[in-house]
């Protein structure tokens, strides 16, 4: 017999479904998403977390705060409505990390906070979803280079864990690739730990070194593709056609 606190009833559902929007944001913001996972298998897991609490909740509410929890939930799914579907916001990007631009916006928001690179422009294949997007970077001492993002949830992952790099010299699926971890040679060429895509950018300078020696020791291209590898793929140097179209 399902305990009379657990019974669906009204009040409870709305707190339901603000309670499970906010962990599934929560969830997007704090990149805490199980790997390979769908987005609604988070969905589920914020709705069976968020259930016992709501209907509790639901009990016990007076008539105003009845009329608050109506208000807060209208603007709520409007909010996730706008951001979600790019018919109703005109595909607007209003900087959430969630919805049709939220990889954009968290992957952007992780380039943001290295203080060794600034965006200088970019670009984003819209379709029904944002398919791919990418941007140009600067370092400090001038250097451009391109990064190519698949709309794949670990796109914003790169930053915290990554395999390694895929560096082209033109935007393709070959280039030279260089493994991250501990002991790989990347590392011991440039004496620093580089672990992801954030490790990558603040050493980048010096990763261009090993690059440009590299390409002049005639070292060879492999032809990568993304399935099951979690690789950050740089475009360097960026020609000027491409910095004169990209630019912000």
């Amino acid at each position: 017999m399902t305990p009379y606190w657990l019974k669906p009833n009204r009040v409870g559902i709305a707190f339901l479904a603000i309670f499970a929007m906010l962990i599934l944001f929560l969830f997007v913001f704090f990149d805490i998403i199980p790997p390979n996972q769908p987005l609604y298998l988070c969905w589920a897991i914020s709705v069976l977390v968020a259930y016992p609490i709501s209907m509790i909740l639901g009990i016990k509410v007076g008539k105003k705060m009845k009329i608050l929890l109506g208000v807060v939930l209208g603007v709520l799914l409007s909010l996730f409505a706008y951001s979600a579907c790019p018919i109703l916001s005109g595909r607007a990007n209003i900087g959430l990390p969630f919805g049709y631009y939220g990889q954009h916006n968290r992957v952007k928001n992780k380039l943001r906070s290295i203080s060794n690179v600034n965006i200088v422009g970019g670009y984003c294949h819209r379709d029904m979803s944002l398919e791919d997007f990418g941007f140009v970077v600067q370092t400090k001492s001038g250097l451009h280079a391109m990064l190519d993002f698949s709309n794949y949830r670990e796109a914003a992952g790169l930053f915290t864990q990554a395999e390694g790099m895929l560096v082209q010299s033109k935007p393709s699926t070959k280039g030279l690739v260089y493994k991250f971890g501990h002991g790989e040679k990347l590392e011991q060429t440039i004496d620093q730990k580089i672990r992801n895509a954030t490790d990558a950018m603040k050493n980048f300078d010096r990763i261009a070194e090993v690059i440009e020696t590299d390409r002049a020791n005639g070292a060879s291209e492999q032809n990568m593709g993304t399935e099951g590898k979690k690789l950050l793929w740089i475009t360097f140097p960026v020609s000027q056609k491409i910095l004169e179209t990209l630019k912000l």
